[in-house]
C-alpha cells in the first residue's frame, strides 16, 4: 500500500514539474518576443576578422532567461552564419544553436534564474560572414529589429577616429583616401556614448556626425564615402605635336575609385607606340583606376613611313562612275586616319588597265588598286612582275598570289535587305508580284537573286518573283536595250518592283520603270537617282543595294599602314562594321536617300534594320543559290 502511495506520488510529482516546466518555458518565449529591450545592434567591438560582419542581441529587463529561444532571419545569398556566444556568459547555462538556410536559432539551456535589470543585460553576438556584396537586413520573425543597419562593409574593431580638421584626412598623410575611407569603416556603429569611443578622435567636435542625427551609421559612411578622396589624372604625349589623348570620362579630376579609359590618336605620320607614367602597355586604349593619388601618363608616339597608294580607275561610264567614287571616297577616308600619298590613273582603253598598273608599281606604290572585276589579268600578270609590291582588285577573285588581295561582297546579304523592302512595298501598295533582272547568266549573279528572293518571302512569302537574264555572255552586262526589253515584259506581266544585277543592262531596266512608272532597285552603288522623272518630280528608285567598295578600300590600305595585308580573298558583309567619320558603315547595305524617302517607311526601316543585326550575327542565314 505504502508503495503504491509513494507511486502516486512520485508520479503526481513528475506531471507537475513537466508542466510547469512547459508554462514557464512558453511564458519566457512571448515575454521576449513582445520585449521592446530585444534589439539587434551593431557591435561597439566587432571581430577584426575580413568579410565578418557581428550582429549582437541585447537582453535585458529579464526575470527569468531559462528556455528562452531567439530567432533570427538573414538573406542566405548575402550572409552565412558562423558562430555564436555571450559577452559575459550566462553563469551555469548552455547557449544552444541551430541553423538552417536563412535562419538561425538561439536556445539558452540550465539551472537557476538568470535575471537581468535594465542597463544590466547580457548580449549575445552572432558572427557572419557576407558571401555577396549588396544591402541587407537581419529580422527577428517578421519584424525588422533595427532597420538601420544595413550590412555592407566589413565590420572590424571599432576605435578609428571619425572626422579630423583635416578634412576627412584620417591618417595625417595629406590625402583623403581609400586608407581614410577604411578608417572610418572600422568605427562604423560607434557613438560617444559607447564605452570604447575614444574622446581623442573627436576633433571636430562632433562625434563623426555627419548627418546631423546623432549618430555615426550607415547614412555618414555613405556621405563619407561618397565626398572622399578627389585626384588629378594628367596626360601628355612624345614627342609634342605627334597626337592627342582623350579621357572617357572626360574632365582630369575625378574621386577615387574611378575608372578612367585612356586612349591615344596618332596625327598624321605617327603611329602609336606605347604608354608610360602611372599606365603602361602598347594598346592604344587603357583603361587605368584612379585611387591613392594623381596620376600622369605619356602618349609616346612613333613617326611612321609615308605610305604610298596608287589607284586606277575602271573605264568610266555613266554606269559605274558612282562605284569609281566609292572607291575613290575610301581613298579619301585614309588619307584623313594615315599618313599616305596617293595618286590615281583613269584609263580609257581596255589595254589602259596593264599599262597603268605597271606605271604606279614602278613609282614604288605600295599598294595598288584596280577597280573592278575587269582588271583580274592585268593585275595577274603585273603583281607577278613586282612581288613586293602589294596588289588588289575590287570586286575580283585572284585566290592564290601573296601579294594580291581580292576584295568580294557577300552581294546575297545585301539583296536580302532590298528584296525586304521589295516584299513590304509591295503589301502595302496591294500588289503581289515583283521582278529581278541578272545580266550574264552565271553564278555570282545567282547570289544577288537568291538572296533578293529570301529576302522578299521573308515579308512576304505568297508573293510571285519573276526572274530573266539578258544573256550568257559578259555583252550581257552592258545591253540596255535588252533591260528596257525584259523590264516591260515583267512589268506588263503584273511586277510592281524589279531588282537588277546586270551592270550598264540596268539602265534600260530603270527607263522601263520611269515609262511605266514601276519600281526599280539598282544595284553595286546609290542608283536611286536614275528612278526621278524630272518633269514631274516623281521618283521610282524604291532602294540600291550597294556593295561599299569605300570601306573595302579604306580597310585594304589600314592593313597596309599597321602591317597587316594578307593576300587572298577578303569577303565584306554584314558582319564587316567599322565607323569612319563617326558614322558606321557595313560591308554591305541598302541606300537611303531623298530619292526615295517617302517610299521607305520608318516601319520598312526598322524591320530591315533588325534582319540587318541578325544576318550579321549569324541568326539568319541568307541563302546563295
Amino acid at each position: 500500500m505504502k508503495e503504491e502511495h509513494f507511486s502516486y506520488k512520485f508520479l503526481m510529482l513528475i506531471i507537475i514539474l513537466f508542466t510547469c516546466l512547459f508554462i514557464f518555458s512558453t511564458t519566457s518565449l512571448s515575454v521576449l518576443a513582445a520585449s521592446p529591450n530585444l534589439e539587434l545592434t551593431p557591435s561597439p567591438q566587432l571581430v577584426a576578422v575580413s568579410n565578418q560582419a557581428n550582429i549582437n542581441v541585447l537582453v535585458e529587463d529579464v526575470t527569468d532567461l531559462r528556455g528562452a529561444s531567439i530567432t533570427l532571419n538573414f538573406d542566405a545569398s548575402k550572409l552565412q552564419y558562423i558562430s555564436s556566444a555571450a559577452g559575459s556568459f550566462i553563469y551555469d547555462a548552455t547557449l544552444m544553436t541551430s541553423s538552417t538556410n536563412g535562419s538561425i536559432t538561439l536556445d539558452v539551456a540550465g539551472l537557476g534564474t538568470f535575471s537581468y535589470a535594465s542597463g544590466t543585460g547580457i548580449v549575445i553576438t552572432i558572427v557572419f560572414e557576407r558571401i555577396a556584396t549588396g544591402n541587407t537586413n537581419i529580422t527577428f520573425g517578421a519584424t525588422t529589429l533595427r532597420d538601420k543597419d544595413n550590412i555592407t562593409i566589413v565590420h572590424t574593431t571599432g576605435g578609428g577616429c571619425l572626422i579630423t580638421s583635416l578634412l576627412g584626412d584620417f591618417n595625417s598623410d595629406n590625402h583623403v583616401d581609400f586608407e581614410d575611407l577604411m578608417i572610418f569603416a572600422l568605427a562604423y556603429g560607434s557613438t560617444p556614448s559607447d564605452l570604447n569611443w575614444n574622446p581623442v578622435c573627436d576633433i571636430a567636435g562632433d562625434g563623426g556626425v555627419l548627418e546631423p542625427d546623432d549618430k555615426i551609421d550607415f547614412e555618414d559612411l555613405m556621405i563619407f564615402a561618397m565626398h572622399y578622396g578627389e585626384y588629378t589624372l594628367t596626360t601628355s604625349v612624345n614627342p609634342p605635336g605627334s597626337g592627342y589623348v582623350t579621357l572617357n570620362p572626360s574632365g582630369g579630376t575625378y574621386a577615387a575609385g574611378t575608372q578612367v579609359t585612356i586612349t591615344a590618336h596618332p596625327y598624321s605620320g605617327y603611329g602609336f607606340g606605347s604608354w608610360s607614367g602611372d599606365v603602361e602597355g602598347t594598346s592604344t586604349s587603357v583603361t587605368t583606376t584612379i585611387m591613392e593619388g594623381n596620376q600622369s601618363i605619356t602618349a609616346n608616339f612613333i613617326a611612321i613611313d609615308t605610305i604610298k597608294v596608287g589607284l586606277v580607275f575602271d573605264i568610266e561610264g555613266s554606269w559605274n562612275k558612282p562605284y569609281n567614287d566609292l572607291a575613290y571616297q575610301g581613298i579619301e577616308w585614309a588619307t584623313a586616319d594615315f599618313n599616305i600619298e596617293h595618286i590615281e590613273l583613269e584609263p580609257e582603253e581596255d589595254e589602259d588597265r596593264e599599262e597603268y598598273l605597271r606605271i604606279l608599281a614602278m613609282m614604288d606604290c605600295d599598294l595598288v588598286i584596280g577597280v573592278g572585276f575587269l582588271f583580274d589579268d592585268a593585275i595577274k600578270a603585273v603583281a607577278a612582275e613586282f612581288p613586293e609590291t602589294k596588289f588588289a582588285v575590287v570586286d575580283g577573285y585572284i585566290p592564290d598570289m601573296t601579294n594580291v588581295v581580292s576584295l568580294s561582297f557577300k552581294e546575297h546579304e545585301g539583296s536580302f535587305l532590298v528584296g525586304m523592302i521589295a516584299g513590304k512595298r509591295a503589301i502595302e501598295d496591294g500588289k503581289d508580284i515583283v521582278g529581278f533582272v541578272g545580266g550574264m547568266d552565271i553564278p555570282l549573279i545567282h547570289k544577288f537573286e537568291a538572296g533578293y528572293k529570301a529576302g522578299v518571302q521573308y515579308v512576304y512569302p505568297k508573293c510571285k518573283i519573276l526572274s530573266d537574264y539578258a544573256g550568257d555572255t559578259p555583252h550581257a552586262f552592258v545591253d540596255p536595250a535588252k533591260g528596257k526589253e525584259l523590264a516591260l515584259a515583267q512589268y506588263d506581266d503584273g511586277a510592281w518592283v524589279i531588282y537588277h544585277a546586270s551592270g550598264a543592262t540596268g539602265e534600260g531596266v530603270f527607263e522601263a520603270g520611269r515609262e511605266r512608272k514601276r519600281y526599280v532597285i539598282g544595284v553595286d552603288y546609290n542608283q536611286n537617282y536614275m528612278g526621278y522623272i524630272e518633269e514631274t518630280g516623281e521618283s521610282f528608285g524604291l532602294t540600291s543595294m550597294v556593295k561599299q567598295a569605300n570601306v573595302a578600300v579604306y580597310l585594304t590600305i589600314k592593313s597596309v599602314v599597321e602591317g597587316e595585308f594578307e593576300g587572298g580573298i577578303e569577303v565584306f558583309g554584314l558582319d564587316t562594321e567599322i565607323t569612319i567619320g563617326g558614322k558606321l558603315y557595313y560591308g554591305v547595305d541598302y541606300a537611303l536617300d531623298e530619292y526615295n524617302e517617302h517610299s521607305v517607311t520608318p516601319e520598312m526601316i526598322a524591320q530591315v534594320e533588325e534582319a540587318r543585326d541578325k544576318i550579321g550575327s549569324g541568326e539568319i542565314t541568307v541563302p546563295e543559290e
